[in-house]
């Protein structure tokens, strides 16, 4: 597969809302070693006569055109029982909401997903919630708009022409290059208002300690059945995380711009219980100092223009 250059000038800066399904754990790890273990397959174009591949990226970077080295992209017959999609740069780990289930952590420089929709991608790739990604065939979609799984599922293994030097910014931009070669992706952006809520620090004050590290992480279950959501991220990723389990879109007006390190735990009285608003209210405001506010909220939305399934390997 011939993939040509292109510039990737947009960039959507959104919060994303991501869906969530009780997995084993066990069953996620051994099918992610699995297809770990598999090489993608190379992307064949031409290179550069000589300069050293740090170089050769730091020219991309310049030219806005970074693409991946290596793409896998294979479609899962059946229905899969876990999913998970991350990416690993230079600065961190970026894990996508889609699913409660075994970290997956990635090789430096490398994007993974199982059992994902390709809408699960664009929302990762664009950084907003699946459930603003707006459009699209049905095969490109996950059930419901905000359930687990898709109506076509993939598992995509990708690679950075040098992994080594990879951000998790610039694997975002080699994700939308991927969707729009593979894909033929076409979009377009719009702004709506809805019903939901801002996150706001409580008037104790915030109660979260500011890390310069990066580990972005979904909600996930431990072993006691209580539902955890943890990361060391900017507050809008924890909204993320948080939006789908009440139901209503998020958005973060803390005013903090910092990476913080958190955890939000909670213990459901029932396995058929659900989060509610304000029991969420009060989980952040005991646990983190922030509290949530219902109002009308903008939200930045993808609209699927056009899309194709994608091309063989």
């Amino acid at each position: 597969m011939v993939f040509r250059k292109r510039s990737v000038s947009r960039k959507i800066w959104t919060f994303a809302i991501a869906s969530i399904c009780t997995v084993g754990v066990s069953q996620f790890h051994l099918q992610s070693r699995r297809m770990l273990a598999s090489a993608p397959v190379p992307i064949q174009r031409s290179r550069p006569a000589g300069g050293s591949p740090e170089a050769r990226v730091q020219a991309k970077v310049e030219q806005n055109v970074l693409e991946f080295n290596a793409v896998s992209i294979k479609r899962q017959l059946e229905r899969p029982r876990v999913a998970g999609l991350a990416c690993h740069g230079t600065d961190g780990v970026r894990r996508a909401p889609v699913g409660i289930a075994y970290e997956m952590t990635p090789p430096l420089g490398r994007c993974v997903g199982v059992g994902i929709g390709i809408t699960d991608v664009i929302g990762f790739a664009y950084g907003i919630p699946v459930t603003f990604v707006v459009g699209g065939p049905d095969w490109a979609r996950s059930f419901g708009q905000s359930g687990f799984g898709a109506k076509e599922s993939y598992e995509i293994e990708t690679t950075a022409e040098d992994p080594k030097q990879a951000t998790l910014d610039q694997l975002a931009q080699m994700l939308r290059a991927m969707l729009i070669n593979r894909f033929k992706l076409k979009v377009h952006r719009e702004v709506r208002e809805s019903p939901g809520y801002s996150i706001m620090v409580s008037k104790n004050g915030v109660k979260l300690r500011e890390t310069d590290e990066v580990e972005e992480t979904g909600p996930k279950l431990n072993d006691m059945g209580q539902l955890i959501i943890k990361g060391k991220s900017r507050l809008d990723k924890l909204v993320q995380s948080l939006a789908p389990l009440i139901h209503s879109p998020v958005v973060d007006e803390t005013g903090l711009a910092g990476n913080y390190d958190y955890e939000l735990v909670w213990t459901p009285v029932g396995q058929r219980e659900l989060l509610s608003e304000l029991a969420a209210s009060r989980l952040l405001e005991d646990q983190m100092g922030l509290r949530l506010q219902p109002r009308k909220v903008p939200i930045n939305t993808v609209v699927i223009d056009y899309i194709e399934v994608p091309s063989a390997n």
